[in-house]
């Protein structure tokens, strides 16, 4: 048994207090995030959830570690159809090893209520495997909702002048006439 210089113990304690330090910031950062984030194995079950996920999804964050999120939050497409898990762009991520952006799709909360999302599924490599995937997603009913509006508004609008017409616009120009520098 080799003897340990007396700096070891303090150096260990050290190296502890900042990996402590490190862990504090990770999750200073994960809980301030707006978006919903959470971490899945290979098998798909969840090994870490942010608040605002949680929050999102109507659970608490402790009860979703160490369960599969396809079958509780992206099992269903919105008209009922089911999601297989083979077809799912979140495992995709942990299988082909590549990033899969998904715009207005929807995750299911606990009550079982759709929640219009768009999301990112990232592959996490670990010694060059692929080992996890962490999944980031937004909740995207405002955004929505001003996209119809602003789409209602432009039906209106091209309807407004296709019903005008030339012969309104003669009209404008009469009422209206072009100012020009020689008037001056």
């Amino acid at each position: 048994m080799s003897a340990q210089s007396p700096d070891t113990p303090a150096t260990c304690a050290e190296l502890d207090d900042e990996l402590s330090q490190v862990r504090y910031h990770y999750d200073l950062i994960l809980s301030a995030a707006g978006e919903g984030i959470y971490g899945l194995d290979t098998q798909g079950n969840t090994s870490f959830v942010n608040p605002a996920a949680a929050s999102m999804l109507g659970w608490d964050a402790e009860a979703l570690i160490g369960r599969s999120m396809h079958e509780l939050h992206h099992h269903t497409h919105p008209d009922g159809t089911p999601f297989t898990k083979e077809n799912c762009p979140i495992y995709a991520a942990f299988h082909d090893g590549k990033v899969h952006h998904v715009d207005a799709e929807v995750f299911w909360r606990k009550d079982a209520s759709c929640l219009p999302v768009d999301y990112t599924s990232t592959p996490i490599i670990d010694h060059g495997s692929l080992a996890r995937a962490v999944a980031v997603f937004q909740h995207i009913t405002q955004r929505k909702q001003t996209e119809a509006a602003f789409h209602k508004s432009s039906a209106e609008l091209d309807h407004i002048q296709t019903r005008r017409g030339p012969a309104t616009a003669d009209l404008q120009t009469q009422i209206h006439p072009k100012k020009t520098f020689a008037g001056i």
